[in-house]
């Protein structure tokens, strides 16, 4: 139980890291889809995005797992984005991605 609260206070910060990391990434609903937003000024490299919740992700190879959907969907260029649909209830989803200041430190944004 001691590691599940030490984890949770880190979850919760996500969006302060990112900002604190050097990112603007955000990660943002639209209507049934999913938006990552790459504004720079780096690349998002090898990004992975994972929605939380009773839902089925359409038009991307993504892995089921447990009650989640893991979305690999490669490299995003400054400046673009990328949209996941997904059918059902979302109840919440974060993304990972690496760009080449951040090096082997992944960096992290959840669902504002």
């Amino acid at each position: 139980m001691k590691k599940l609260l030490l984890i949770l206070p880190l979850a919760s910060c996500a969006p302060l890291l990112s900002t604190v990391q050097g990112t603007a990434a955000t990660l943002t609903t639209d209507g049934t889809s999913v938006l990552f937003a790459n504004p720079g000024p780096q690349a998002a490299e090898d990004v992975s995005v994972v929605l939380y919740g009773p839902v089925t992700v359409t038009g991307v190879t993504c892995i089921p797992f447990s009650r989640s959907w893991i979305c690999p969907i490669n490299d995003v260029p400054a400046g673009k984005g990328f949209r996941l649909q997904y059918t059902g209830t979302l109840n919440n989803a974060s993304a990972s991605f690496y760009t080449a200041s951040s090096g082997n430190r992944p960096l992290y944004v959840q669902l504002k």
